[in-house]
């Protein structure tokens, strides 16, 4: 493929529809088939933001976390970023926000003592969820192994202060063992500031459904957690990468230029680790 300024141009490669029509994903970007697979490009806001995807899904992979590759990309002079499907066989999808609401219409509402600010975020509630989704809908949910890969996720989101979990962001995959899709979407990584008083919004529940828009911070996600959590944090804060090895896999192994606005990206990230390995030290 060719490449101009960091960018692989994508316009002479073989576009298609969307592959993935059991999706209940918007996808507002572009499939293409390239080398026989099938990948997925969305347009970004602004260049910063692309170097945002790449920087984080690299800073994942050490976290032992799975998430999406992605690779700057260019379409119709609109840039973005570009990634392998991954669901390939195509199999059918749910997103946590329709569990949820499920959740909600069933059995939350039916509750003749419910007070919609008793929900306040925290794992018990999303394991009564998925729980429920289980007895009712699909039997197959082995429920340990989804809350596994559900905190990967919240962990992943905070390590890399990114303000943007949405619950449509986190996509089960119906297979004979449903499963949480790879972690994607990390354009706002940085935008959420963890200062002193770890003031993190971390996006859970659908807007309007519960506490009108919920706040959850990571002091919150601590309190609500047992030491058995409190250790797993810690085991993924000691593997957050060094900003400069990220840095080093950008230029060697993405074969990316650095500048100015990965370099910026770089120092958000060291602050923020800096902030929160203190911050989480101080609730221990």
């Amino acid at each position: 493929m060719k490449k101009q300024n960091n960018f692989y141009i994508l316009d002479d490669q073989n576009l298609i529809s969307n592959p993935n029509r059991n999706s209940q994903i918007l996808n507002k970007g572009h499939w293409f088939i390239i080398e026989n697979k099938e990948y997925y490009f969305k347009p970004v806001f602004n260049e910063y933001n692309a170097y945002k995807e790449i920087f984080a899904s690299l800073v994942a992979k050490h976290l032992e976390i799975p998430s999406v590759t992605y690779y700057l990309g260019q379409f119709n002079n609109e840039i973005g970023v570009f990634s392998e499907n991954f669901n390939p066989q195509h199999l059918p999808e749910i997103s946590l926000s329709s569990i949820l609401n499920y959740f909600i219409d069933n059995q939350v509402k039916n509750n003749t003592n419910y007070n919609i600010k008793d929900y306040h975020f925290n794992l018990d509630y999303l394991w009564e969820a998925l729980s429920y989704f289980k007895d009712n809908v699909n039997n197959r949910f082995n429920l340990p192994k989804l809350m596994k890969e559900l905190v990967d996720a919240f962990i992943l989101q905070i390590l890399l202060a990114n303000g943007d979990l949405i619950p449509d962001n986190l996509t089960i995959i119906m297979d004979q063992e449903p499963h949480f899709s790879l972690n994607y979407d990390f354009e706002k990584m940085g935008v959420s500031k963890i200062n002193g008083y770890i003031n993190f919004c971390l996006q859970v529940i659908p807007q309007n459904e519960l506490i009108m828009r919920p706040k959850d911070c990571l002091e919150d996600f601590l309190n609500y957690s047992d030491e058995s959590f409190k250790n797993y944090f810690q085991t993924k804060l000691d593997k957050l990468p060094s900003s400069s090895l990220i840095l080093q896999e950008m230029e060697s192994l993405m074969n990316l230029k650095l500048n100015d606005k990965i370099l910026q990206i770089a120092a958000i990230y060291d602050e923020n680790c800096q902030n929160i390995k203190a911050n989480f030290n101080k609730k221990l």
